[in-house]
């Protein structure tokens, strides 16, 4: 029984001693605190993406009586590793390193410098304090900052290299104590990231080769006007957002050759779309309803000839060219709309000038409010 008795008592004293073990190991730190800038790391490069939105009050019509000064917020962020509450505030200290970016691009794309990321020119931020501040008992801070994104290429990586330079307290963790900030657009239409495809529908006219300016796409064949052959068209068609109220896509029903560099072959055939601000003065058919614009994207490059048909020459059945509209089907799902007519003419790599065509198109993608 005495032997029973010096088990249990054994046992009851190390059920004790072990839970006042456990209590110690919380009042510990169990890792080493460090602090570190927050993203993602890619290739070796801790990145940090954020998505700008071009179209203020974004998800509803935008009214003339709205601001707009092109300027958007942005932010990165820094924290601090450990298992117990910091003491004291800790004062990042933010450095520009173009450095950073060098090594970047040298170590992702070697000699194929047009595929270079490039930096944000000075022009196109504004940080008023280059420090992060984690306050005392809390794991994490930001450095608040504004950039401005309008005209810049869809097709083109902006980074903004960031570093700690100085750390008031803890050490810094190498592995991530820089970030390659890189904004990116979206608008009421689409966003860079992820990429937005519309579902394309429509016909192509095709007349004879015009070398200088269009014609009216009318045949006459012994004196009587015919309607040439139409050619439906469908496809799913890539929508890049350009601003707050512009988009680019390709022209027409051409596809972007794969065979051929995308800074050479995305200005060839693309085509951009400015939806017209609401105006009180106009009365719409619906009140989503918007006018659009059709244009050659980048008039510095040899890109397609445009022009837009507002009032078809024989098709008198669709009375709403050109046009915007957010329609909602039976089933309550809403629909960016467009219903586009132009003519145009696309250049041929070493061929000279393609056929005129003319096109109706309606493009739709399902709207999805994001906030």
């Amino acid at each position: 029984m005495k032997y029973i008795n010096k088990i249990l008592t054994f046992i009851i004293f190390a059920v004790i001693f072990s839970a006042c073990n456990r209590d110690e190991i919380f009042e510990r730190e169990m890792y080493k605190s460090r602090v570190s800038l927050n993203g993602v790391l890619t290739n070796g490069f801790n990145v940090f993406l954020q998505q700008h939105d071009l179209t203020p009050f974004f998800g509803t019509p935008l009214k003339s009586e709205d601001s707009y000064t092109g300027w958007t917020s942005a932010f990165i962020a820094g924290n601090v590793g450990g298992s117990l509450p910091t003491e004291q505030d800790i004062v990042l200290t933010i450095v520009e390193d173009m450095d950073l970016l060098f090594d970047y691009n040298w170590t992702n794309y070697e000699l194929e410098d047009f595929r270079y990321a490039r930096a944000l020119s000075k022009d196109r931020y504004q940080i008023p304090d280059m420090k992060i501040v984690i306050p005392a008992g809390q794991r994490a801070g930001v450095m608040e900052f504004r950039v401005r994104l309008e005209g810049l290429s869809p097709d083109t990586v902006y980074f903004l290299p960031l570093r700690i330079e100085h750390s008031s307290a803890y050490e810094v963790n190498h592995e991530k104590s820089s970030v390659l900030y890189r904004a990116q657009i979206r608008n009421e239409w689409a966003t860079q990231s992820p990429t937005v495809d519309y579902a394309h529908r429509g016909f192509i006219l095709e007349t004879e080769r015009l070398i200088d300016g269009f014609r009216n796409p009318l045949l006459t064949v012994d004196g009587d006007t015919i309607r040439p052959q139409r050619t439906p068209t469908y496809r799913a068609k890539r929508v890049v957002p350009l601003s707050r109220n512009e988009i680019r896509l390709n022209v027409g029903n051409e596809a972007t050759s794969t065979a051929r560099r995308d800074d050479q072959e995305i200005p060839r055939l693309s085509i951009k779309i400015t939806i017209e601000d609401y105006n009180p003065e106009i009365e719409y058919l619906t009140p989503s309803m918007r006018k659009v614009t059709i244009t050659q994207w980048n008039p510095t490059h040899i890109g397609p000839s445009i022009i837009q048909v507002d009032d078809d020459y024989y098709d008198k059945s669709d009375l709403f060219l050109n046009t915007y509209e957010l329609i909602e089907d039976d089933f309550g799902r809403r629909y960016h709309t467009f219903r586009l007519c132009y003519d145009y003419i696309v250049r041929e790599p070493q061929q000279g000038l393609s056929e005129q065509r003319r096109i109706w198109e309606e493009l739709r993608f399902q709207y999805i409010e994001v906030r």
